[in-house]
């Protein structure tokens, strides 16, 4: 956010310089690259929509890369503007002067837009509206397109200033092209698609079909400049491809596309070099230097005669299409390490959760057995004191409690052959006759009674205590 509200307040000093027509020096890109900029801003899409609605688009990051391009081109029309000392009411300059000023007045007013009621800096940036000039909210409802071509005109040069701008530009660019130490880092992604299309009107173009030295004389001045203006086009868009294809695969400077796709765009820029030396008859310096540049250029770039103008394009459409393979697998190759470094943070992220899960089961003793309290639950023995709840009060001793549960155990175990001898053939299984439930329970309950007997007498409390004092039972030592 902070980038953006810095943008805003310089585009407001750049308003009021261009106001008052006076300054100190400014440092702003030249001329011919802010016809490059302008052209690459008219390229991306949304263009036809008004300003606002162009800034809106995309994230934060895309608003402020398009405000700080504005924000160089309103600085190199201040500049262009005081360079060339003409007054702000001479139409064309004017016309270019609101166009920025719009500009500049949008960027400010989305940044308000972004900007919280509450923010500290709201104030300071509301305050400057008021002091900017009422020309600047006259195009406001124009699209950007328009305001775009407005610019233009900021920065018009004869055509032969031009095309010796252009030829010196596609000269350096072309020897950029053979290694990878010269090949910059691009300063900006480039789209495939635009550099598709501005080849395709390459070839559609009045002369596409003759030679480069042929095609050089066609046409008059403006014509000749629009020329060379897409062929520098299509030489930084493809140099930028080439640098970021090599940073992912360096080999693909020796790729024999790559090769001839090189030498097509070195035989374009000796062809607009020429075409710069013969359109400036009246700078007998400007042209010498030129003719000096092209004595330097490789042989392979001088043969502007064994293929047409829409083969050369071609060949460098086959260099632009090698170089997006490789920028297409560099970014699925880093997609899938992007995807596989998510895959290992996941996968820690679920032995983490299964660490903490069977850490919380150890502290809780429910590591795949009962707890106590679920034992002694099951067990009828919630006190724990080893004595079922049933059998709690009764006195009893240890061996009348044991026969007791024996006595529980064999009435159960009754019960279930009582249940399933039915089904049986009154044998078991050793082909004896089996006996009835009746027998079996008697017989238990005689061998219970048979193990210690507890008979009924008239004792008191207090005797039957003595008693088992003086003749402890079980083996028990007697008490004292």
């Amino acid at each position: 956010m902070q980038t953006i509200l810095g943008i805003s307040e310089s585009l407001a000093a750049l308003i009021f310089r261009l106001e008052s027509g006076g300054g100190g020096q400014l440092a702003a890109i030249s001329a011919e690259e802010a016809q490059k900029l302008l052209r690459w801003l008219a390229n991306l899409q949304g263009t036809e929509d008004d300003a606002q609605d162009w800034l809106a688009r995309g994230l934060i990051e895309e608003q402020e890369a398009k405000a700080a391009m504005l924000e160089q081109l309103l600085a190199a029309a201040v500049v262009e503007c005081e360079r060339k000392k003409k007054a702000m009411d001479e139409t064309p300059l004017a016309d270019a002067g609101e166009a920025a000023e719009s500009l500049a007045l949008s960027v400010i007013t989305h940044t308000l837009s972004l900007l919280p009621d509450n923010h500290p800096d709201r104030t300071r940036l509301e305050a400057l509206l008021p002091s900017l000039p009422k020309r600047a909210g006259l195009r406001q409802a124009q699209s950007v397109q328009r305001l775009l071509a407005l610019m233009v005109r900021a920065f018009e040069r004869p055509a032969p200033e031009q095309l010796a701008a252009i030829s010196a530009t596609m000269r350096q660019g072309a020897r950029q092209l053979y290694s990878i130490d010269t090949l910059k880092h691009p300063a900006r992604e480039e789209s495939i698609e635009l550099a598709r299309e501005i080849l395709r009107r390459l070839r559609n173009m009045r002369g596409s079909n003759e030679t480069p030295a042929s095609a050089i004389g066609i046409g008059n001045a403006e014509e000749k400049t629009a020329l060379a203006q897409k062929l520098e086009d299509i030489l930084e868009i493809y140099k930028n491809l080439l640098s970021e294809a090599a940073e992912i695969n360096p080999g693909i400077l020796n790729d024999p596309r790559i090769r001839d796709a090189n030498e097509a765009a070195g035989c374009f820029a000796h062809a607009i070099s020429l075409m710069a030396a013969r359109e400036m008859p009246n700078s007998l310096a400007a042209a010498q230097q030129i003719s000096a540049d092209i004595a330097q250029m490789p042989e392979e770039w001088k043969n502007l005669d064994s293929r047409t103008v829409s083969r050369l394009t071609k060949t460098m459409e086959a260099g632009v299409e090698r170089a997006a393979q490789d920028i297409e697998a560099g970014q699925q190759e880093t997609q899938r390490q992007g995807d596989l470094a998510q895959e290992a943070v996941d996968h820690a992220r679920q032995q983490e959760q299964m660490f903490h899960h069977r850490k919380r089961r150890r502290r809780s003793g429910s590591s795949g057995g009962l707890t106590k309290a679920a034992k002694r639950r099951g067990a009828g023995d919630l006190n724990g004191d080893g004595i079922a709840d049933a059998l709690q009060g009764l006195n009893l001793r240890q061996g009348d409690m044991i026969a007791v549960r024996q006595l529980g155990e064999s009435l159960r175990a009754v019960s279930s052959q009582a249940a399933g001898g039915a089904k049986s053939a009154g044998k078991d299984k050793k082909g004896k006759p089996a006996q009835d439930a009746k027998s079996t329970t008697q017989a238990t309950l005689t061998a219970f009674l048979a193990m210690d007997k507890i008979l009924p007498d008239d004792k008191g409390f207090a005797d039957r205590k003595t008693d088992e004092r003086q003749n402890p039972r079980n083996g028990q030592r007697p008490r004292t």
